[in-house]
């Protein structure tokens, strides 16, 4: 690139969307959430054209990773989401 004018080419809003993306050698890879999983998309940059490259059926969570030979990609799902607070009384 020999510079230019700086131009959106995603526009991810919501509150988990912002760091579930990763840069390859021809595109942008991102995750783009909604109700009950989520779309795995890639932007390719010679065509300025968005594809869906697989859809999961879970929630997912924080992150994805590419790997450094761009044959792999790492990102988190949610399978249980649960917590329990306890009380324990005369426990010294």
């Amino acid at each position: 690139m020999n510079g230019g004018e700086e131009e959106r080419i995603l526009d991810q809003g919501g509150k988990h969307e912002w760091y579930n993306w990763a840069l390859a050698r021809k595109g942008i890879y991102f995750l783009k959430h909604h109700k009950g999983g989520a779309d795995l998309s890639f932007f390719d940059f010679a065509v300025g054209k968005t594809t869906t490259v697989s859809t999961t059926e879970r929630e997912n969570w924080i992150g994805l990773a590419l790997s450094a030979d761009g044959r792999s990609i790492l990102y988190s799902e949610i399978e249980l989401e649960d917590s329990t607070i306890m009380l324990v009384r005369n426990f010294r």
